[in-house]
């Protein structure tokens, strides 16, 4: 079976999503919920102006992806969030 090259992305190699870890896993999920966060974010504010029943189903989309990632790691033993910095 033909071995693929993994493309690399801001210097660092791309791996397989087969091929990753738990943990990495697990930061992968916690970095998509907050990069959604921040998009639910951003259109909440652009429509809350016009539409602030609109704007309010996206602020509580983002609230929900928002909250769950340091929670959800301590829960599956990994202890602190990736992005904490210590």
């Amino acid at each position: 079976m033909e071995e693929r090259v993994a493309r690399r992305s801001k210097g660092f190699p791309v791996k397989r999503f087969a091929d990753l870890t738990e943990q990495e896993v697990l930061a992968l999920a916690i970095t998509n919920e907050e990069e959604d966060s921040r998009i639910y974010r951003g259109f909440a504010e652009g429509l809350r102006e016009q539409f602030p029943s609109s704007a309010k189903v996206f602020d509580e989309m983002a609230e929900e992806e928002r909250l769950p990632g340091a929670p959800r790691a301590e829960r599956c033993g990994w202890g602190r969030h990736p992005g904490d910095g210590a």
